[in-house]
């Protein structure tokens, strides 16, 4: 029976993620997140109507957390009702333009407001599913709301998030008297207290053990007619809210660690792995978003090269013409880090970001420069109103072009992507290296879906091609071969369905890049295909074939036993008195599904 109700909870939540996937919801609109409505919904508990996400995260998902009633404003915003559009008209805690309501906070305009609400939502699945939960703390949305999206967006097979998101039943359930404890800190003591017991067992038995204790707390009231007394139980009957605001918004310029669309410290961080794992979908798909709204883009993108340079990046001398007398002239022009820093100076309410693909083509340290120094964490500038440097609140740098004095805002993160194939981690420079975070993006072969979403294909002949085994097997043998710095990513097969297609990767994309991996070494790339058989020898059908070039075929008058040739690497390579041995990549139209199975089968 347990097991029965433990498997019904893990079926809503395997619904759950597959309804509102995280790229859902970063496109989402409004109508996707507040339902679509009707005259006769809404009411005490089910805010969200038809099968938007508020819905699903308050009724559909109930046994994975509740959110604790309210009103519709526990998510920011809501779609009204017949019976609540005169309760809530304009004014200065709430908006509403008739059809919705919102808190005056988020924006002046639904629009704004939903904007605002999205990107937070983002913020909060990144932060559960990288595991830094102290992210959360700042976000702007109502403490049920961001932690129980966190609850569902987070690893599964790794749960730091119990799903009950009250502090003070989380304070009582681990005896924790501190009351300025944060919530975060709260669960990952409650993870520690569960330790390796099963995570629904674990979620039943302190629910349970909260429950006991309102069911006493509610009998000691009627007894003695409310006037508990102490501890929890006195806060317990603090008058309730309608739903839990958001952090609150200053009018005054703050630091951008207490801004509602933080993320923690500014980011400077690296997302690194061979080719194919899908670091600059992440940065498009998942980070990009948290700094567009509404309001616009508060981000800029670009790729470094081996031409890139300072004066592209900071500032430079460039030429153009005089608006008076178009004449040519020289003038110094800001790069585009100068330009989104000016922007971000000027906002400092909101958070910006430069993103930068392939981040180690460039020369990292030509082209930052001075700014080096200025993008650490603790060098980052607050000024005032009046645009002066607050005491102690970061480092500014003369320009060396226009000799202006210049520092980096606090609200700009920086985030980069590096292929290791490209060049090795080692090779950056170690004082760029030190201001950045790294997190690892290996190939994950879990991602690739094929066509029942398990990672297989149809083989044509009645049976599977398992797409995950095959990327796994490929990799296995370039780690011994070559290193783990090249290894293929899992965007070579994520589009495959079917054999074709299957075959066209490997020909268009994997081989080559084999081939740049081993230096034209074909007698290893055969190693990673499989095409060597448990003897040492090549299999007849192989996909990668060898062959000798009889001497006679390159005589040509000198002859190529006049150059003395030796084509022989010490593994039973030709040397010139057979001839030379060549390589080539048979028709991938006769590679039959055993021969693809043979890659992970052996």
């Amino acid at each position: 029976m347990i097991q029965a109700v433990h498997a019904d909870r893990d079926a809503i939540w395997d619904g759950f993620l597959r309804t509102w996937p995280i790229d859902r919801v970063a496109s989402m609109s409004l109508a996707d997140y507040a339902g679509s409505g009707s005259e006769e919904s809404g009411g005490e508990e089910d805010h969200g109507t038809g099968d938007g996400f508020a819905y699903w995260l308050e009724t559909r998902t109930r046994e994975l957390g509740r959110l604790g009633g309210g009103t519709g404003f526990t998510f920011g915003i809501f779609r009204m009702d017949r019976a609540n559009r005169r309760a809530y008209r304009p004014g200065d805690r709430h908006r509403s333009d008739g059809e919705y309501a919102w808190y005056a906070r988020y924006g002046g305009t639904k629009g704004e407001a939903f904007s605002r609400i999205r990107r937070s939502i983002l913020q909060v699945i990144e932060a559960a599913r990288s595991g830094r939960i102290e992210d959360i703390e700042p976000i702007g949305l109502g403490r049920a709301l961001k932690w129980k999206i966190a609850s569902l967006y987070q690893i599964r097979l790794d749960p730091m998030i119990t799903p009950i998101f009250s502090k003070q039943a989380l304070r009582f359930i681990l005896d924790a008297p501190e009351r300025r404890i944060s919530l975060a800190e709260l669960q990952r003591r409650a993870g520690r207290l569960r330790g390796n017991q099963d995570f629904w067992s674990f979620y039943e038995s302190v629910a349970g053990k909260w429950s006991g204790y309102e069911a006493a707390r509610r009998d000691l009231l009627a007894w003695d007619g409310g006037d508990g007394q102490g501890g929890l139980l006195q806060e317990a009957e603090e008058p309730r809210q309608e739903a839990e605001e958001p952090p609150q918004e200053s009018e005054e310029p703050r630091e951008p660690e207490d801004s509602d669309w933080s993320a923690g410290p500014p980011g400077n961080l690296i997302l690194y792995g061979p080719p194919g794992t899908g670091k600059t979908h992440h940065l498009q798909a998942h980070l990009m978003p948290r700094y567009r709204d509404g309001e616009g883009d508060c981000f800029e993108f670009v790729a470094f090269h081996p031409g890139y340079s300072y004066e592209d990046f900071v500032e430079g001398i460039r030429p153009g013409p005089d608006p008076e007398t178009g004449a040519l002239r020289y003038d110094v022009k800001p790069g585009v880090f100068l330009r989104l820093c000016a922007r971000a100076k000027a906002d400092p309410s909101r958070r910006y970001a430069l993103f930068i693909d392939e981040i180690n083509r460039g020369n990292t340290a030509g082209i930052f420069g001075e700014l080096i120094a200025l993008i650490e964490d603790d060098k980052r500038c607050a000024w005032d109103s009046r645009g002066r440097l607050l005491p102690g609140k970061g480092l500014e740098a003369t320009l060396p072009y226009s000799g202006k004095r210049f520092g980096v805002p606090a609200n700009v993160d920086i985030y980069g992507t590096m292929n290791t194939a490209d060049r090795s981690l080692a090779s950056l420079d170690i004082a760029f290296r030190r201001r950045f975070r790294f997190r690892e993006m290996p190939p994950d072969p879990g991602t690739i879906k094929g066509t029942l979403g398990d990672g297989g294909i149809p083989d044509g002949e009645g049976g599977w091609l398992d797409l995950r085994a095959m990327l796994e097997a490929l990799n296995r043998r370039l780690v011994a071969l070559r290193s783990r710095d090249r290894l293929i990513g899992q965007s070579y097969l994520m589009r495959c369905r079917n054999l074709e297609e299957v075959r066209l990767a490997l020909r268009d994309g994997i081989l080559p890049l084999l081939g740049e991996y081993f230096n034209g070494d074909y007698g290893r790339i055969q190693r990673v295909l499989g095409d060597i058989g448990p003897d040492g020898s090549e299999y007849p059908d192989a996909m990668v074939r060898s062959g000798i070039l009889p001497d006679r075929e390159l005589q040509g008058g000198t002859g190529i036993g006049a150059f003395g040739f030796d084509e022989g690497d010490g593994n039973g390579e030709a040397g010139p008195a057979q001839g030379i041995k060549t390589w080539h990549v048979s028709e991938s139209g006769a590679w039959t599904a055993a021969i693809l199975k043979r890659i992970y089968r052996g």
